[in-house]
């Protein structure tokens, strides 16, 4: 085999699936009947996927979003392997966010986990907070809500021994994820030094 197939990707848009397809290689380069394909993807050095077929395309699934991945392939003769194909370096697409976990107060912060897939980058994270109850024993109801770029939020801007109705949520290049809700209930105001929002 003289001549290695030409890859190309037919669809990118799936955040844990690439699809691949090759063209037949011409008559006059093959030095015989073509009887097979074997291809390799690769994430780094390490193979993720490794398989002889004998159609001209290969569906590729189980990858992780917002990860680069490289595909080649050849074709096989009658005893024969052929030169592989030129490496395709594709990045899977990112994946809408799953909720954030674990929110909760660190000394003056309201933090909370990244979510996964923890591969894609988080554009931001949209907050809204219910105020519900000042010092702890008048009713209240006022709304504020931020943005912001890493999973935190600075307490300073809360009042202090209030009680919180907490939503967050995380946005990715493929959209904003499902919401986690909790009730918080901020430091007292002797424990920080607190300003109004």
């Amino acid at each position: 085999m003289a001549s290695p197939p030409n890859v190309t990707i037919k669809n990118s848009t799936n955040p844990r699936a690439l699809v691949f397809s090759w063209q037949e290689i011409p008559c006059g380069e093959r030095r015989g009947v073509i009887q097979s394909y074997n291809y390799t993807l690769r994430n780094n050095s390490s193979v993720v996927e490794q398989d002889v077929v004998n159609t001209m395309s290969v569906t590729i699934t189980h990858l992780i979003p917002c990860t680069s991945y490289t595909f080649t392939v050849s074709g096989r003769g009658s005893g024969r392997q052929g030169p592989n194909s030129e490496n395709i370096t594709v990045i899977t697409a990112a994946e809408v966010p799953e909720r954030v976990a674990n929110i909760g107060v660190n000394e003056t912060n309201l933090v909370w986990d990244a979510p996964s897939p923890l591969t894609c980058e988080m554009l931001r994270y949209h907050i809204h907070l219910n105020l519900i109850k000042i010092d702890q024993c008048q009713p209240s109801d006022r709304n504020h809500s931020f943005t912001v770029k890493e999973p935190n939020l600075e307490l300073l801007r809360l009042e202090s021994y209030s009680t919180y109705h907490v939503t967050i949520s995380a946005e990715s290049a493929a959209g904003i994820g499902p919401q986690t809700t909790v009730d918080i209930i901020t430091p007292p105001k002797g424990n920080l030094p607190f300003q109004t929002i």
